[in-house]
């Protein structure tokens, strides 16, 4: 699960923006929305981030995009992408440094650790790049390796026992982070975070718009079978109660794929998922992703949700996400101010990202940054519309 994510000089943050879901110690409410790791680490399950067009949200989530692809991709994919690893930097402010830093917690074999990730580049290449891990037992980080450009590679002795060969090994291997060098020899002590990197942590910007239902049911084997299975349909529920299961048609998925719904009798009827409103068919896409939260501990960044999910529907999504047993995270942007209330949130679970006051500047703070509102407030949203929480120009 994501604990924190910091980026500088990305975009529009020339200054750092810290995404933090570690739960408040202010007040114990809402204790569904978190999960309970052992010796006291407890993660949030859910965010809102929420912020005008042109305010950074969509950046941000670039952002952690980003990062994956520098830590996940193979060198060869790296060389093609980027030249460098520093080749595709986006900053407003070129001759400044970029500046990533990610918190994990991770399950390994029913032991719980916090993986500790900064990667920091300039035009030239890397500045400096270091993993830390924690065991949940432990109160002190263990360096696994680090390096920066004035003292080169240091690597554990404990995890690397022939580090002057394993150095050269690196060294001989230039291209990319020296996690992804590292990962390439398979080093156990690093695979669990990259892996996470690369398969837990589901970052999805606007392309969400360009999920198609073709797409989804022409997938392979195992998403048809999470499409068939009950804590799919369940999900669907969300959207229309009525709905009992999906019947995929493998001989024709797209054509003859239907909806099944039972009415007022207690009688089954099907109707052909293409022939379903536009609303279904979209929450039929995104559904495959909520599920992996729930049942694969996935966790999801989805940007601009509101392109999807009304706010009736993305108000059940969210209370069910928080109300189920599981270890996966859902953290979305929208435009819609109505997300920040208490119904669904505690503070900390909601930010927003505000346009800086020097040009082109974004900003990223939590509701529980503000001294003086309380749970009591019915009417959060009010108040960021009228620019008391920030975010929102005023002519």
């Amino acid at each position: 699960m994501l604990l924190n994510y910091s980026v500088t000089n990305y975009g529009g943050f020339k200054d750092t923006a810290t995404l933090s879901m570690v739960p408040g110690v202010e007040m114990q409410r809402y204790e569904d929305n978190e999960v309970d790791f052992e010796n006291g680490i407890k993660v949030l399950k859910s965010a809102v981030i929420v912020g005008e067009n042109g305010g950074g949200k969509t950046t941000l989530a670039r952002s952690m995009r980003t990062l994956q692809d520098l830590v996940s991709a193979s060198n060869k994919v790296l060389k093609a992408q980027y030249g460098t690893v520093n080749a595709n930097l986006q900053h407003l402010y070129p001759a400044a440094s970029q500046k990533y830093e990610l918190e994990a917690v991770i399950e390994i074999n029913g032991e719980i650790y916090t993986y500790h990730f900064l990667l920091e580049l300039d035009g030239e290449g890397i500045v400096q790049e270091f993993l830390f891990r924690r065991k949940s037992t432990s109160k002190k980080e263990e360096l696994i390796y680090s390096t920066n450009r004035k003292n080169g590679i240091e690597l554990n002795s404990k995890y690397f026992p022939d580090a002057k060969k394993f150095d050269k090994s690196i060294q001989d291997f230039p291209m990319g982070t020296v996690l992804s060098r590292v990962g390439v020899f398979g080093q156990e002590v690093v695979t669990p975070f990259i892996e996470w990197m690369a398969n837990s942590l589901v970052v999805k910007c606007t392309e969400f718009a360009d999920l198609s239902i073709y797409s989804a049911l022409e997938a392979d084997e195992q998403t048809l079978t999470i499409i068939q299975s009950e804590g799919f349909a369940e999900l669907f529920r969300l959207a229309d109660s009525s709905i009992v299961r999906i019947e995929i048609d493998k001989k024709d998925p797209y054509r003859a794929t239907k909806v099944i719904r039972m009415d007022e009798n207690g009688e089954e009827y099907g109707i052909p998922l293409i022939a379903e409103s536009t609303g279904i068919r979209e929450f039929f896409c995104w559904s495959e992703q909520i599920w992996k939260i729930l049942y694969e501990n996935k966790t999801v960044f989805a940007d601009e949700v509101d392109r999807v999910l009304n706010p009736v529907l993305a108000s059940r999504l969210i209370a069910y996400v928080n109300n189920s047993k599981h270890k996966g995270q859902f953290i979305f942007t929208t435009h819609n101010a109505l997300h920040l209330n208490f119904d669904d949130f505690r503070k900390e679970q909601m930010w927003i990202v505000s346009k800086g006051e020097e040009p082109l500047t974004s900003e990223l703070y939590s509701i529980a940054d503000f001294r003086g509102i309380r749970y009591s407030n019915k009417h959060l949203y009010e108040a960021y519309l009228n620019g008391f929480l920030g975010g929102i120009e005023h002519g």
